[in-house]
């Protein structure tokens, strides 16, 4: 944003300088501050400091404000034939091939694109005035042009950190779900889980899939399928340690211990089933919604279990609870072990 404010006022100095009826004369020219009748107004001093060296960002923003504020709205063009026809051709080239155009398509933001499109078409409207000898006329859409192409760097510009920020957070993502997925397929292998290595093919699709969306632009979409990769991951690798491992090896303290521990399963499958299931269109929502009313009702029947001090029965119920969402998340066409 600093870079590209220096660059409003570089361009709104020069938009001035282009048809204004004060316009301030080259700093080396100003004269000597004695003769007050040859003081620089205020407006003409503003001109002459629009695009000072980068200073900062509060510094290159106030600096591209003032200058605009003159540019459209404090100062008054000469509406005559030929300041009309040179600001005509400044326009142009401000739409056509200046920094700003430039940027705009580089960035290709739908929204910057518009404006553009937009200050296009206002240029059109002045050139038709200008030939009609409606200068007056003409000079107010060419300040609407200027300033549209402004909004339009702008908005290439907000667009550009959204953008720079979803990049990195989709990268952080997919390494996170290639370090999942690698353990995943290691348990898989040393468990010669052949249910778990259908579900690694899964994910491994789910991540090229993503992938593809991002090189796409689609990038907000590939991180979402980059989440679903990384649910079933994650998911997968508790099952496959749970089913060998826990069951046998895992010794809780208590059974409040082993309630608290099911209860953290349930709602990891809840998490999944709303991922997988809910996104995908009325009809698979009504087809999961028995299985997803029924794991509510044992769940809840467990918690009250829990209440009155029965751990041992609220962990059998809770079972029967999480059986209930892995129907719905097959339901969803994703495999897991269990």
């Amino acid at each position: 944003m600093k870079k590209h404010a220096a660059v409003y006022a570089l361009m709104l100095a020069t938009l001035l300088a282009a048809g204004c009826n004060q316009s301030a004369p080259p700093v080396s020219q100003e004269a000597p501050p004695p003769k007050a009748e040859a003081a620089a107004p205020p407006p003409a001093k503003a001109e002459t400091k629009a695009a000072p060296a980068s200073t900062g960002k509060a510094t290159d923003m106030a600096a591209a404000e003032n200058v605009q504020v003159q540019a459209g709205k404090g100062s008054k063009f000469n509406n005559d034939a030929e300041s009309v026809s040179r600001r005509i051709d400044f326009v142009r080239t401000l739409v056509e091939s200046s920094s700003a155009a430039k940027q705009i398509e580089a960035k290709g933001t739908p929204d910057a694109i518009a404006m553009r499109e937009k200050a296009r078409s206002l240029l059109k409207q002045a050139e038709g005035l200008h030939a009609k000898n409606k200068n007056v006329e003409a000079n107010e859409l060419l300040s609407q042009a200027s300033n549209t192409m402004f909004q339009g760097v702008r908005a290439s510009d907000s667009e550009s950190v959204k953008g720079e920020k979803a990049q990195a957070d989709f990268g952080r993502r997919l390494e996170s779900v290639k370090v999942l997925y690698d353990a995943h397929q290691r348990i898989a292998k040393e468990k010669n889980n052949s249910a778990a290595t259908q579900t690694g093919d899964k994910i491994k699709n789910l991540m090229d899939q993503a992938v593809s969306q991002k090189d796409g632009g689609k990038v907000v979409e590939g991180r979402k399928t980059l989440d679903e990769a990384y649910v079933i991951a994650k998911l997968s690798i508790e099952k496959m340690r749970r089913g060998d491992t826990l069951v046998r090896s895992l010794h809780f303290n208590s059974k409040e211990e082993e309630y608290h521990y099911e209860i953290d399963r349930n709602d990891t499958h809840k998490m999944l089933v709303k991922m997988l299931v809910s996104n995908k269109g009325p009809e698979m929502e009504a087809m999961v919604a028995p299985n997803l009313e029924k794991a509510d009702n044992l769940r809840k029947d467990a918690e009250r279990k829990a209440g009155g001090g029965d751990h041992a029965g609220a962990i059998a119920i809770l079972e029967q609870s999480t059986q209930e969402l892995i129907k719905a998340i097959r339901a969803g066409g994703i495999f897991i072990p269990g």
